[in-house]
């Protein structure tokens, strides 16, 4: 099956569930020798990880038995993102209750505990917090830089509906 077939059968799936062209898009590109399918989500309404699980079907690349490396040519690459749309009014909720934060101090907003660094005023954590409330997953290693990139992080969070 070609790429462009495997993109067309996405689309109908996509569609089966509900979601038109206007909720998700799906393209198809090359890539040095290869292909990639983006998949580019239009609406809050689609399910992330439902969307995500069926485009990662179609992902497929081959490797060198001997050394382990990925051969290049006649692989299908996968993507998935949210459209500035859906993403930028929920970053803006989050950066207004991001902002005010002053350095050493945190917040819990929507289940996930923001922290301001107090050495690094532009660093923010994210901490998910656990059913037990006493422990967390701190979503972004080093950090988010800037309200900006904490309010996306959290929303990007909370968008694909994750959990700590």
């Amino acid at each position: 099956m070609s790429t462009k077939e495997k993109a067309e059968a996405l689309r109908k799936a996509y569609k089966a569930k509900g979601w038109n062209s206007r909720m998700i898009t799906v393209r198809v590109r090359s890539v040095t020798y290869s292909m990639a399918i983006d998949v580019t989500i239009r609406s809050a309404a689609v399910n992330y990880a439902e969307a995500k699980a069926m485009l990662l079907e179609l992902e497929s690349r081959r490797w060198c038995e001997a050394s382990g490396e990925e051969l290049l040519g006649g692989n299908t690459y996968v993507g998935i993102e949210y459209a500035k749309e859906v993403l930028e009014p929920v970053c803006a909720k989050y950066k207004e209750l991001i902002a005010p934060l002053e350095p050493g101090e945190w917040k819990e907003i929507d289940g996930v505990e923001v922290s301001r660094e107090k050495d690094e005023p532009n660093t923010y954590h994210l901490v998910a917090m656990h059913a037990d409330g006493m422990s967390g997953t701190n979503l972004y290693g080093r950090g988010c830089w800037g309200a900006a990139g904490a309010a996306e992080g959290l929303a990007l969070f909370k968008l694909k509906g994750q959990t700590a």
